[in-house]
């Protein structure tokens, strides 16, 4: 629409998309200003009753005239060129940020949230006094202008969502994490329900964090029904106790108790005095954190830890295996720590294979801290002494990611480059070890080796440097080390092992987790969602013993189902972590190739892999809760569909041609190891079954190999299935009588293989050449085949109609026109889109049939950079109480 004028509005740019539709920075042309323009979705308004309603709500809202709220110019429709027509609304231009991205910057000092606060509860109060409840009160809803003023927007909008497919059927009313008690449980709601709401935007100001965390919806309803907030108090250091207290009346879970009137909240606001108010005292500390006492905005050095870590009075902690935890009592100290402004730590790297990768390693002692960050369009170690505030860049780690300790804690690994590296921290001296491919972590064992994961392979290489040895070919990332250096931890597929370094041996541990280390308190510890959990651990033994317990539960964890989490800990005990979500969670988007969005009407969830329906009404895609499913939405109508209910983990949809069935993996039956691959009817009228049997036998290998398959897809006829078996691409015709082909087979990986649209070639990645890229071979191979990437690529999908091939790389997407007639030739990449989507194991995105969209998903959890850490002092005595050894 840019460049377009609705009614005396020209579409100047746009300024961002929901779930509501897409907002616009447009130019009044009769009143000469600029307004922001926001055009609803074309099922917005789906049946007279959504139109009544969304007349009536607007309408009220522009009656509104209070310097704290959005002012509503023009509700009107326009016309499509196609037919049809769209609802918009003008209103106010609000030049400046989001109190959501305000928060997502770093702490707000205290008198600004008072100041804040009162004025987004004076808003409200006007809007109550005329009978207007906004219902969805949140920071994203709250602008901040330039001179600091709160303006409330999109009153009455929420009420116009409830009825329409921009909720998914049967959902309650408003944002989930905002909700009160009674808007969640699908009651009638009044002023009492903002007033909830605000309780929930002072909570997250003062603190940074939701009240009522959770890393999928039941969790986030759970927890506003049954749980009670941590005290802000112990969350932030000089949070005046009357603060705490106007905070937990507006969330008190009978509307009763809550003030009555938001103009209350605002006066209680209004007088705490931030010189003369008590304050809550923390806890007698050895990590003494400060905060500024100006006022205003936190300084670049806000947070200062100061050295007080007792010394163990026994000698012998040598090496981490020797280490056993004091078992005196102490108290557990929860701290904030800040990283500079011009160094903040950065959560997606600058390479490809960086995104998504931890980014911060405590030394062994707990006396340093090395993170990456961001500087010069590069990034860099970054070394923090934890008795110091200085922050010093480490030279010659340009590129660097993944940062992990030598056991006596004198070096550093890290990877840069497609190299892996060390540096010394006494010299500062950089060393090349080896070459590495695609790598997803690494760890420094106690017999000076270092295990890492590359591509589909676990292997070690000598800490002074040699050719690496390889250890496992079985899918396997984010090793860590265990006691005895016999075995490491790994994550597999949504689930953690342990394999031996000599046999290749695995040994499952845990099912829906992933980035896993031992503590040598007896526990292991892994990430679920935006938890850090922990349960009883025999290292010896490699059993598990008794309930998994959250331990953390606001940790920023990456990845789609391989969660990695953004934390790290000490011998000694002491916990440092990025708080956060779950970054995986996200929402479904379509995005076209200026970035526009559309955000489609599914809830915000972790969600997995994808394939669009042959037909392009429907997708299958995976979704993570406490299982992994395969649901089916319309991309159309908004409705879904849970197709699997049985198993754990089931991953990998693939369509059949005639849209009627799905292929997917599957540990249904309880198989140790890479699941199995089944096919279920879309209509969910019969139970799955498992291939190489019955009717979906196939021409499939042995049953021993159908455990190590990914389906990649079918050819247009139906007639064959292209598969990868470790690591390698494989040809199943559905007619069980013919033999299985080998489309790509050779001592590099190869995955992802797909049929073009005319069945005539199939693309596929491979690592031949030292890093992923993408190829196009014929079908049936004929021994010619063509490199389509130029300089890194995977993940490839054809176009709906084969002229067009797009691949990922990093962060980006590139599109190759392709000419199949009279030989096949492939064009030069162009850039088509570039976006901080995530991605995830499988396929984490498809292309539109008219290929002029891309199907993806947008992170919930935004920001690349943090500047606030927490930390726990003597968080091993923690892990005892919450996980006692029983035995």
């Amino acid at each position: 629409m840019i460049g377009q004028t609705i009614s005396h509005f020209k579409v100047l740019e746009a300024l961002g998309a929901g779930g509501m539709g897409v907002v616009y920075l447009a130019e009044d042309t009769k009143l000469d200003r600029q307004v922001a323009l926001k055009v609803l979705p074309p099922h917005a308004l789906a049946s007279e009753n959504d139109r009544a309603r969304f007349y009536r709500e607007a309408r009220a809202a522009a009656a509104l005239n209070h310097s704290n709220i959005g002012h509503v110019y023009e509700i009107d429709e326009v016309v499509l060129e196609g037919g049809g027509t769209r609802p918009f609304i003008a209103m106010e231009y609000v030049d400046g940020e989001s109190l959501a991205q305000r928060i997502q910057r770093g702490p707000i000092p205290l008198e600004t949230v008072l100041e804040l606060g009162a004025q987004i509860a004076n808003g409200l109060a006007a809007a109550h006094e005329r009978d207007i409840v906004h219902r969805d009160v949140k920071p994203g809803n709250v602008m901040l202008t330039r001179a600091g003023e709160a303006k409330i927007l999109d009153f009455g909008l929420a009420q116009t969502a409830a009825s329409t497919k921009l909720t998914k059927t049967g959902s309650t009313l408003g944002t989930l994490a905002y909700m009160s008690p009674e808007q969640a449980r699908g009651e009638q709601v009044d002023r009492h329900t903002d007033i909830w709401s605000l309780g929930v935007v002072l909570y997250e100001m003062i603190t940074g964090r939701s009240p009522f965390p959770g890393h999928y919806d039941q969790a986030v309803v759970f927890s506003i029904l049954n749980a009670e907030p941590e005290p802000p108090t112990s969350v932030r250091t000089g949070v005046p106790m009357e603060l705490e207290r106007i905070v937990t009346k507006c969330l008190s879970k009978d509307a009763r108790h809550r003030y009555q009137h938001s103009e209350e909240v605002a006066v209680d606001l209004n007088s705490i005095d931030l010189a003369t108010t008590s304050v809550a005292r923390g806890r007698t500390t050895a990590l003494a954190v400060q905060e500024s006492s100006g006022g205003g905005r936190w300084p670049k050095w806000t947070v200062i830890l100061l050295v007080g870590f007792a010394l163990a009075a026994s000698a012998g902690i040598a090496t981490w295996r020797s280490v056993q935890p004091s078992r005196k009592p102490a108290d557990t100290r929860n701290l904030s720590l800040s990283l500079p402004d011009e160094a903040p730590l950065a959560l997606i790297g600058t390479q490809p294979f960086a995104r998504g990768q931890p980014a911060l390693a405590l030394s062994p002692d707990g006396s340093q801290l090395v993170y990456v960050a961001h500087a010069d369009s590069a990034s860099h170690l970054y070394r923090r002494r934890m008795d110091s505030h200085e922050v010093a860049q480490i030279p010659g780690t340009e590129g660097a990611y993944f940062p992990f300790f030598s056991p006596d804690g004198q070096w550093v690994g890290f990877f840069a480059d497609d190299k892996l590296k060390k540096v010394s921290l006494q010299t500062e001296v950089v060393e090349t070890l080896c070459a590495v491919v695609n790598t997803w972590g690494a760890t420094w064992n106690s017999d000076d080796e270092i295990i890492f994961s590359q591509g589909f392979e676990l292997l070690r290489v000598l800490a002074n440097g040699d050719t690496p040895e390889t250890i496992s070919t079985q899918y396997g990332v984010w090793p860590a080390g265990l006691p005895g250096g016999r075995n490491v931890l790994i994550t597999g597929v949504d689930s953690v092992y342990a394999i031996s370094i000599e046999t290749g041996e695995r040994v499952g541990l845990v099912k829906g987790g992933g980035s896993a280390h031992y503590v040598p308190t007896g526990h292991l510890v892994y990430v679920q969602g935006a938890r850090l959990m922990a349960v009883r651990f025999d290292p010896d033994r490699l059993v598990i013993s008794g309930p998994a317990v959250p331990v953390v539960n606001d940790l920023r964890t990456e990845g789609g189902f391989n969660f990695s989490g953004q934390f790290t800990f000490s011998r000694d005990g002491t916990l440092v972590y990025v708080p956060g979500r779950a970054a995986a969670e996200g929402r479904l988007v379509w995005v076209d190739g200026q970035g526009l969005e559309e955000t489609l009407p599914f809830a915000a969830r972790i969600y997995g892999d994808f394939r669009i329906s042959p037909d392009g009404q429907h997708v299958a895609v995976t979704v993570k809760d406490l299982t992994s499913d395969i649901w089916i939405f319309d991309l159309f109508s908004g409705g879904e569909q849970r197709l699997t209910r049985t198993g754990s983990i089931n991953h990998f949809p693939v369509w059949t041609p005639d849209g009627s069935h799905i292929l997917f993996g599957s540990n249904r039956e309880g198989l140790a190891g890479p699941s199995p691959i089944y096919q279920m009817a879309v209509s969910g009228t019969e139970e799955a079954e498992r291939i190489g049997r019955g009717r979906v036998a196939y021409a499939f290998p042995p049953d021993s190999v159908l455990r190590h398959m990914t389906p990649g897809s079918f050819s247009p006829d139906g007639s064959v299935l292209i598969y990868t078996s470790t690591g390698d691409i494989w040809a199943a015709p559905t007619n069980k009588d013919r033999a299985p082909v080998p489309l790509a087979r050779t001592a590099a990986q190869e995955w992802g293989g797909l049929f073009s649209p005319d069945g005539r070639y199939f693309a596929y990645t491979s690592d031949e050449d030292g890093k992923y890229e993408v190829y196009v071979q014929p079908y049936p191979p004929t021994g010619q085949r063509w490199k389509i990437s130029n300089r890194g690529g995977e993940s490839p999908v054809w176009s709906g109609t084969g002229a067009e091939l797009f691949y990922r790389l990093g962060s980006q997407w590139l599109v190759v026109p392709i000419q199949a007639q009279p030989t096949f030739e492939a064009g030069t990449p162009e850039l088509f889109l570039e976006g901080p989507y995530l991605q995830v194991p499988g396929k984490s995105y498809d292309v539109a049939r008219d290929s002029r969209r891309l199907l993806l998903i947008r992170g919930t959890e935004e920001g690349s950079t943090r500047t606030q850490l927490k930390v726990i002092v003597n968080w091993f005595e923690e892990l005892d109480r919450l996980v006692p050894n029983n035995g």
